[in-house]
């Protein structure tokens, strides 16, 4: 087992796969929370404890069978009845994964050209370099990288959320989302959504059979730091309805209203952000398709379609196909839950 994981860096790697450019611009929580008001306030809190739990079960299976296969602890289905399965639930993952990746690239492409005035490809293709190099190095890569940095980041960005959330009145604006009309259902796909970031890099943990302790320790730590992020978050777009649903991303939007030195600090952390939550998306996107022994080429090919597809744009991403990939993601969701109860069962049998 290389690389000691206690609970600081399970929350770290949790975070890092979940607090992209869609969370800390403010623009998941404004489509999928802020217009259903208290509602949707508890709603976000929910679906950030669920996140964290479905993490820790996915990593408590591939713990106990000693297999990092994301999919092995998303499917319970085994025997002959299990290959129709198991190709969906890596169908699922896998393009759930490749459209976060997509996503991500292109929210770097937005954020450096609102803040630098580049072309938005230039910034995509920076941050596709980028996590192309953290994810090609594994896990213990992924650690070094993201672990330095999401701590830095989500000091700063609670204290940036905070500030500018309690500077002015609270309203809640309304956003019509046709995939998106009640609280609990948008904390369903939400976590769905997410989850299937989480997966990956939770069963690559969980496969190198850390202390049980510290992956409880750490997922319960991931949610409480989450959650406190994003009531801040939910509070500071509040200030500003307007800008929150006319901006691809609202968090430059309102703190460019406290002077412009914020606005720079808020770009350079969405910048960080972004790399993170795309180096995870990467590594689960291409531990979703093969062996880490194959996985040299896959890496390399999986960037350079991910950046093809990134082009597109930031914002319709958001609005309608996280939606709809965290409604086919529940077939994770479920998938794990049953697979977690099965192997804690057999255990219980075999003692």
């Amino acid at each position: 087992m290389r690389g000691k994981t206690g609970p600081l860096k399970t929350a770290v790697l949790i975070l890092g796969a979940v607090m992209g450019s869609g969370f800390v611009s403010g623009k998941e929580i404004y489509q999928f929370f802020s217009r259903f008001g208290k509602w949707g306030a508890l709603g976000f809190v929910l679906a950030a404890a669920g996140i964290c739990w479905m993490g820790c079960l996915a990593a408590g299976t591939a713990q106990a069978e000693g297999n990092p296969d994301p999919v092995a602890a998303a499917c319970p289905f085994r025997g002959a009845a299990s290959e129709s399965p198991r190709v969906l639930a890596r169908t699922i993952l896998t393009g759930s994964l490749f459209v976060i990746y997509s996503g991500m690239l292109a929210a770097g492409g937005a954020a450096f050209c609102a803040e630098f005035g580049c072309p938005a490809w230039i910034g995509s293709l920076g941050i596709a370099a980028a996590s192309l190099w953290a994810a090609a190095g594994g896990l213990d890569a992924l650690q070094r990288s993201v672990g330095k940095l999401v701590p830095v980041l989500l000091a700063a960005l609670l204290g940036i959320a905070a500030y500018c959330g309690f500077q002015a009145g609270f309203q809640i604006r309304t956003v019509k989302t046709d995939l998106l009309n009640n609280w609990a259902v948008s904390a369903l796909l939400y976590l769905s959504y997410n989850f299937s970031a989480a997966l990956p890099v939770m069963s690559a943990l969980g496969a190198r059979k850390p202390n049980k302790n510290s992956l409880r320790g750490g997922a319960a730590l991931a949610a409480l730091v989450m959650a406190l992020c994003g009531l801040c978050i939910f509070r500071m777009l509040g200030t500003d309805p307007l800008s929150a649903s006319s901006s691809p991303i609202p968090l430059l939007s309102i703190a460019a209203r406290h002077g412009n030195g914020l606005r720079a600090v808020c770009s350079f952390l969405l910048i960080v952000s972004i790399f993170c939550a795309a180096s995870n998306s990467l590594f689960g996107l291409t531990a979703s398709l093969t062996a880490w022994t194959a996985r040299k080429y896959t890496i390399a090919i999986c960037a350079l379609c991910g950046y093809a597809v990134s082009l597109i744009g930031f914002d319709g991403v958001i609005r309608w196909l996280y939606p709809l990939q965290g409604a086919a993601g529940l077939f994770l969701l479920v998938g794990t839950a049953v697979r977690r109860w099965q192997t804690a069962k057999n255990k219980s049998r075999s003692v």
